[in-house]
């Protein structure tokens, strides 16, 4: 069996050919962990690199025009003439910024990938039809002035685009760890008894199997940045991603060669006849009558010819 190649290569090969999966099935299962940290890696680069050239400049854009806070015991308070749209990406709507303390803000009449709110007791950011909360600390009692929050956008933006590669690349690494242990499962199950998928080896299989559809994850992420998909395509990327893991583990289990089958012994009365017992010898009768079949004139019956 041919060495796998390197595990940046293996990105790609990955994705290309299901050649490459019986060469990694007998590899260690230090190999294949390594290989989903690399992947991991990759995956959060692609969004700390989205996060720093689209999410960034809006943030930026929005810190302009950010009224004077005050945050005091976990409430967070404004002037009651400061703008309700921080915002707004234009027509592509990518992303929206609003602020909703003593007001709310105007219905949203398209559907934005990104809804960032500003709340008195807190922040809600609505992220491809998923929403998350997150409260003020209540010991927290700070003023933010308008130049405060510029200052800030221009001296960390590096510092934001790191902490968000962090993330993504923690996130990552264990989805995809479980993710392999689940598909690992399900390859030993189904493929174990015909092509000798152990747990092992089918650990090795998913943990290279997640890799197409967490980079096409990533792609669609990027491409929506140039082309505004319908919504529910981002709202079902998840339902991608497992359908084309699933393919490509099937594939990869595939191409694992069949083990020999061995079928059930025939019965017995299958079998050829055994040679026929000699008659029993009569009364007085010389077993080497017959000269020539005797031991010592056999040269094939070992030491007896010398004798």
């Amino acid at each position: 069996m041919s060495s796998a190649p390197s595990r940046l290569a293996s990105l790609f090969w990955s994705c290309a050919s299901f050649s490459l999966y019986p060469r990694v099935a007998d590899s260690p299962l230090g190999r294949s962990v390594s290989y989903l940290l690399i992947l991991a890696c990759v995956a959060a680069l692609g969004v700390a690199v989205f996060f720093g050239t689209q999410v960034v400049p809006a943030l930026r854009a929005a810190s302009r025009v950010l009224p004077e806070l005050t945050l005091a015991a976990g409430q967070l308070v404004v002037a009651p003439n400061a703008p309700t749209i921080l915002y707004d990406d234009g027509a592509h709507g990518m992303l929206l910024v609003r602020l909703a303390v003593d007001q709310e803000p105007p219905a949203v009449e398209r559907r934005y990938d990104a809804i960032i709110t500003l709340r008195g007791g807190g922040v809600d950011a609505e992220l491809c039809g998923r929403v998350f909360h997150a409260v003020w600390p209540a010991r927290w009692s700070l003023v933010v002035q308008p130049l405060d929050a510029v200052a800030f956008m221009d001296s960390w933006w590096m510092f934001l685009c790191m902490v968000v590669f962090a993330g993504a690349a923690a996130w990552f690494f264990v989805t995809r760890f479980v993710h392999a242990l689940v598909g690992s499962l399900l390859g030993a199950i189904m493929a174990g008894p015909t092509r000798g998928a152990s747990f092992g080896r089918a650990f090795n299989l998913s943990a290279y199997a997640v890799t197409p559809g967490t980079l096409l994850m990533v792609a669609l992420l990027w491409a929506n940045a140039f082309w505004h998909f319908p919504p529910a395509l981002l709202q079902w990327n998840w339902a991608i991603y497992v359908v084309t893991t699933g393919i490509c583990l099937a594939g990869a289990v595939s191409a694992l060669p069949k083990r020999p089958w061995r079928g059930p012994m025939p019965p017995l009365s299958a079998l050829p006849p055994d040679e026929p017992a000699p008659p029993p010898l009569r009364a007085n009768e010389n077993p080497w009558a017959d000269r020539g079949q005797s031991p010592r004139n056999n040269r094939d019956r070992g030491p007896w010819a010398k004798g």
